[in-house]
C-alpha cells in the first residue's frame, strides 16, 4: 500500500541507487529521504523534480525549504506524487465501457534540528491519498532520522525509520486497511580527504532479512535446452541475500564550489529482481550529473531497471536568497 513513498524524489537519487541519507549540503531534496539531513544551508531553496517512468507512468516532488532562526530549526514542506495514466475500463465479460485514471499524492512538512556540531535529528509527518478509479483511500505516515558526523564532518553516520504509521481509510467502506511500506535504514557516507569524491553505502529494509524473491525462473535454473537444472547453492544465497539490503552509490564534486558533479550507484535488489536470466544487462546500475547555471541547478539522472530500457529524471533548483529578498522571519 502506497509504495511510491518509496520511489527516487529527485534525479539526484535516481543517479545515486535511489537512496541517500547521509550528505549534507544545500539540496532540499534530501530531507525526504532523511529529514535529519535539513539544515541552515537549504534555507529558502526551492525544488522541482519530474520522473519519466515506463509506458506513461510519472511521478516526481516539489519543496521549499526554510530556516527558522528564532527556533533553530529548518523547516520544508512538499508534495509527491505519480500518475499512473490511464487504463481501460472493462466489465466482467470483457466489454470495454471507457477509461479511468489512477494517482496517488503525499502532501510532506518536515522539520531537521541541530542537536550539536555533530549530532542532527528530523522528522516528516505525511499526508496520502490514493485515487484507483473511483476508489479513494488516505494514510499518515511520519519518518524519524539521525546523524552523526565525525569532527571534521567528512565522514557522516546515518538511522532513518521511515513510513511509520498506517491507512486511514480503505479504498470501500468496510474494506481491511492495508499496511504501508515500512523501512528501517542505515547509511555511511564518506568524502575522501585528498580526492573531490564522497561514497556512500546504504543499508535498507533492515526489519526483515529475507529479500529474495521466489522466482520460477532462477539464475542458476535458466538453462539450455536439454541441460539439468543446478541446485541453489546455499552460501551464495546468504550472499545474495545480503547485498540486496545494500545500494552502493559515489559522486564526484568538480569545480569551483563544486558546481559540477558526476554520479552513479548500483542496486544489488533491483539488479537481481529486474534481470532477465541468459540475457546481460545494466538494471542495477545508474548514473547522473548535476551542474549550476547562475543562479539555478540542474540535475539529470537515469536509473536502468531492465533490458526493456530506463527511467529519465529531470530537476531544476535554486535559492531565492539569491535574488535579494529579505529575511521574513
Amino acid at each position: 500500500m502506497f509504495s511510491f513513498l518509496n520511489t527516487p524524489v529527485s534525479a539526484r537519487t535516481t543517479a545515486l541507487g535511489g537512496y541517500v541519507i547521509g550528505v549534507f549540503d544545500n539540496d532540499q531534496n534530501l530531507g525526504l529521504n532523511n529529514p535529519a539531513l535539513l539544515n541552515e544551508e537549504m534555507s529558502r531553496s526551492l525544488s522541482i523534480n519530474h520522473n519519466f517512468n515506463y509506458t506513461g507512468i510519472q511521478n516526481g516532488f516539489a519543496s521549499y525549504a526554510h530556516h527558522v532562526n528564532k527556533w533553530n530549526l529548518t523547516v520544508h514542506g512538499g508534495i509527491q506524487y505519480i500518475d499512473y495514466g490511464g487504463f481501460t475500463r472493462a466489465d466482467d465479460r470483457g466489454n470495454i465501457d471507457g477509461e479511468f485514471k489512477a494517482n496517488e499524492l503525499a502532501i510532506v512538512i518536515g522539520a531537521g534540528w541541530k542537536i550539536n556540531e555533530r549530532m542532527h535529528v528530523g522528522a516528516n509527518l505525511k499526508f496520502i491519498t490514493s485515487n484507483l478509479e473511483s476508489y479513494n483511500a488516505s494514510g499518515l505516515v511520519a519518518d524519524l532520522g539521525g546523524t552523526y558526523q565525525n569532527a571534521d564532518g567528512s565522514a557522516v553516520y546515518s538511522i532513518v525509520l521511515r513510513n511509520i504509521g498506517g491507512q486511514l481509510s480503505p479504498y470501500y467502506a468496510g474494506g481491511e486497511t492495508e499496511p504501508v511500506p515500512f523501512d528501517l535504514q542505515f547509511g555511511i557516507s564518506k568524502r575522501l580527504k585528498h580526492l573531490p569524491f564522497r561514497f556512500s553505502i546504504v543499508a535498507h529494509d533492515m526489519h526483515r532479512w529475507n529479500l529474495l524473491y521466489d522466482s520460477p525462473i532462477s539464475d542458476e535454473q535458466a538453462t539450455l535446452i536439454g541441460e539439468e537444472p543446478t541446485e541453489p547453492n546455499a552460501f551464495g544465497e546468504k550472499v545474495d541475500n545480503f547485498f540486496r539490503h545494500l545500494v552502493f552509490s559515489g559522486e564526484f564534486l568538480l569545480g569551483k564550489g563544486e558546481n559540477f558533479q558526476i554520479r552513479f550507484g548500483y542496486n544489488h535488489r533491483r539488479k537481481k529482481e529486474m534481470s532477465v536470466p541468459n540475457a546481460r544487462s545494466l538494471a542495477g546500475f545508474s548514473m547522473g550529473f548535476g551542474f549550476k547555471v547562475s543562479h539555478f541547478k540542474l540535475d539529470y539522472g537515469m536509473g536502468i531497471h531492465h533490458i526493456a530500457g530506463s527511467v529519465k529524471h529531470i530537476g531544476i533548483s535554486t535559492n531565492l536568497s539569491r535574488f535579494g529578498q529579505k529575511d521574513i522571519l
